[in-house]
């Protein structure tokens, strides 16, 4: 059976390469790519553009762009209108020689400082004298670089077992658009840090003891 699965394998490679080179196809020429930013701030807007080509004489057709948001990026617009009741899909359509264009998207883009968020775009089609279809691949990473506030701790190095000593915790908003400061915060202290709190100004929110709820900043 492996052997069957094998040799068809090699049969189906075979065809498709004798087909291509028949007809002129080739998936290098197909060009698909994304470019935008490589780092930003949290919340900060960002661009990205899309571009496709088909750089050979050979028809493509049921030609569809499909962009893969990564989790905290929220969509504003795009300079071509994507399929009804979506943001990320484009119907192209048929793809003659040299046919191509660029799609720009805008949005703004959350997540934790230091992480990495990517962008994938997928460009599927038809090569005329073919019955499958093909599908080319573009990513983009963009960082997190930093997030809307600094926090500081500030304390004592060392201390003697039992002695009660204070802490301080600072919350410094960044200089950002008021558009960027979260709705909602909430500063919480590691609850496995093993001390007994004795008292706490602003007072800590009623649902955990080590945790302070904020309004914006």
């Amino acid at each position: 059976v492996f052997s069957l699965c094998v040799l068809s394998g090699a049969v189906w490679y075979g065809c498709n390469a004798y087909q291509s080179s028949r007809s002129g196809f080739a998936e290098d020429d197909v060009i698909l790519s994304i470019g935008g930013e490589e780092s930003v701030v949290f919340g900060q807007e960002v661009r990205y553009r899309v571009r496709f080509k088909n750089a050979q004489s050979v028809l493509l057709s049921d030609a569809t762009i499909e962009v893969r948001y990564p989790a905290g990026f929220v969509f504003a617009t795009s300079s071509m209108t994507p399929d009804p009741e979506t943001n990320n899909v484009w119907t192209l359509g048929e793809l003659g020689q040299s046919d191509g264009e660029f799609i720009d998207i805008s949005g703004h883009l959350y997540g934790n400082s230091g992480e990495a968020q990517s962008f994938r775009v997928f460009l599927n089609y038809m090569p005329s004298n073919f019955s499958s279809t093909f599908q080319k691949v573009a990513t983009q990473e963009t960082t997190i670089s930093s997030g809307p506030f600094d926090i500081t701790l500030q304390g004592p190095e060392s201390i003697a077992q039992g002695v009660a000593v204070p802490f301080d915790i600072t919350l410094t908003p960044r200089n950002l658009p008021e558009v960027l400061i979260p709705d909602h915060m909430a500063l919480v202290f590691d609850s496995s840090v093993p001390f007994v709190v004795k008292t706490m100004e602003p007072e800590s929110a009623e649902s955990a003891e080590r945790t302070w709820l904020f309004d914006p900043l």
